[in-house]
């Protein structure tokens, strides 16, 4: 059986599982057109390590709909091991963390957050290139693979390893629908006819346009998206999901 042709149940409730920098944001507020609110359910683990977190059920005992920055896995752990259609966008790992980058520089940590001041002193007194190379925040350290395999951030950075990988695929193996970013509006049409909804385009959740080279030179730009192996696993991933996923589907068209 290919990728493709596995069928999941349409009463399955729809997981979006969304995977940071991938253009998710525009597709949950398309979705939340569909879905009512009071039959939805958001769930937001926090990216960083904070002190004392800990999940707390919502009342909500099988939503239709489920959104938000988790791991594979988490839905069935805490509602039960149902049956789920699990959806996600993945996007190319070295333009992912350059995004993932931009938007800690210039949102998450402009604000007073306190809770890891250290982070927020690196990341405007370090050079992007030095940043990235040592900040040791699992969302730099092949996030693609972390989270559709599960793991998340329960693993130290440094610690994914093949084994990691092969559950990765394994896991994305069973998705109901995966997207690519670099192909947004082709994705969004498959996803139109898999779900059967018309998915809505308008100012609001189009991609925003990323101020990159207002603060990377053409220079560091390109020393982030060479090769490394830091993100390695995630760039395998990525290109296996674009051979079984993406160029598959388009041979059937």
């Amino acid at each position: 059986m290919s990728l493709r042709e596995e069928s999941t149940s349409p009463l399955a409730p729809l997981v979006f599982l969304h995977i940071p920098k991938t253009a998710g944001q525009s597709l949950i507020e398309s979705l939340k057109e569909h879905f009512p609110a009071s039959d939805s359910l958001a769930l937001y683990v926090p990216l960083l390590p904070v002190d004392g977190f800990e999940y707390k059920q919502n009342v909500l005992s099988s939503p239709s709909l489920i959104v938000g920055h988790f791991s594979y896995g988490l839905p069935n752990r805490i509602l039960g091991n149902l049956s789920y259609r699990y959806i996600t966008f993945l996007r190319h790992p070295y333009a992912r963390v350059i995004s993932q980058y931009m938007f800690d520089r210039d949102y998450y940590f402009a604000s007073s957050l306190e809770y890891d001041q250290s982070f927020k002193e690196e990341i405007f007194s370090l050079s992007p290139i030095c940043f990235i190379e040592k900040i040791k925040i699992w969302t730099y350290d092949n996030c693609l693979t972390r989270m559709i395999s599960g793991v998340g951030g329960s693993l130290p950075v440094g610690y994914i390893d093949l084994s990691i990988l092969e559950i990765a695929k394994g896991n994305l193996e069973n998705f109901f629908f995966v997207g690519f970013q670099e192909s947004y509006q082709d994705s969004l049409q498959e996803l139109e006819l898999k779900l059967g909804i018309k998915i809505t385009e308008n100012s609001k959740n189009r991609i925003q346009v990323e101020r990159i080279k207002e603060i990377l030179t053409k220079d560091e730009i390109s020393q982030i998206s060479k090769p490394s192996d830091r993100n390695k696993y995630d760039l395998e991933l990525y290109n296996w999901a674009i051979k079984n996923y993406f160029i598959k589907n388009k041979g059937n068209e």
